[in-house]
C-alpha cells in the first residue's frame, strides 16, 4: 500500500507541469498537506478517562477545476493508555469544493470515501475491525502564511467519518485539523 501511495504522489507532483493552458485547471495545482491532532483523555464521548489519541494525516491532491480538488489521504491513529499503545489507519480518496475561488483564503467542503480498521463506539475503547468502510464529510479553510511563502497555507478544518458497515453500537470518528498545506504549480485565477 505504501508503494502505491508514494507512486501516486510522484505522479501528481511531476504531472503538475503538463497543464499550462490559460483556462485549463486540470493538474494546474498540486497540494500536499500534513496535520497532527491530539485529543486528551476524557474530552471526547468515545475516549475514556485514561485513553489519549493522536492522529497524523498526510494527503495529496490535484486541481480538476478552479473550484475542485481530488486527492488521497492516509490517517494514522495512535491511542494510548499508561501501559498500552495501539495504532490504526484510515485511508482513501477525497474531493474538496472551494466555495470562493480566486480569494486568498480558501473555504472548502470535503467528501471522502475511506477504508480502515479503526472502530469507535460509545460503550468501550476503540478497537480493531478490519475492512471497515467510512464516508467522510468536512469543512475547512486554507489561510495563506505569506510571511513564510505564498505557497504555504495553514489548514484549519474538521471531518466526521461515518462507518458504513452494518455493525451494532458504532459511532462516528471526528478529526480536528491544524496542519500545513503546500501548493505546487500555478495559482488558480
Amino acid at each position: 500500500m505504501k508503494k502505491n501511495i508514494l507512486f501516486f504522489i510522484f505522479i501528481l507532483f511531476f504531472s503538475s507541469g503538463f497543464s499550462q493552458k490559460k483556462n485549463n485547471y486540470f493538474f494546474k495545482t498540486v497540494v500536499f498537506g500534513s496535520s497532527f491532532t491530539y485529543i486528551p483523555a476524557g474530552t471526547s464521548q468515545t475516549l475514556k478517562e485514561d485513553l489519549h489519541e493522536f492522529t497524523w494525516n498526510l494527503n495529496g491532491a490535484i486541481s480538476l477545476h478552479k473550484r475542485l480538488l481530488f486527492g488521497i489521504q492516509v490517517l494514522t491513529i495512535f491511542n494510548y493508555k499508561i501501559t498500552n499503545w495501539n495504532n490504526y489507519y484510515i485511508y482513501g480518496i477525497f474531493s474538496q469544493f472551494d466555495f470562493i475561488p480566486k480569494q486568498k483564503i480558501k473555504f472548502f467542503a470535503e467528501i471522502s470515501i475511506n477504508k480502515g480498521n479503526y472502530f469507535v463506539n460509545y460503550s468501550s475503547d476503540p478497537y480493531f475491525i478490519n475492512n471497515l468502510l467510512y464516508i467522510g464529510f468536512g469543512l475547512g479553510s486554507d489561510i495563506p502564511l505569506i510571511f513564510f511563502s505564498d505557497k504555504l497555507f495553514l489548514d484549519l478544518s474538521f471531518y466526521n467519518y461515518l462507518i458504513l458497515n452494518k455493525i451494532n453500537d458504532k459511532s462516528n470518528y471526528t478529526q480536528y485539523i491544524i496542519g500545513i498545506n503546500y501548493h505546487f504549480g500555478k495559482k488558480i485565477k
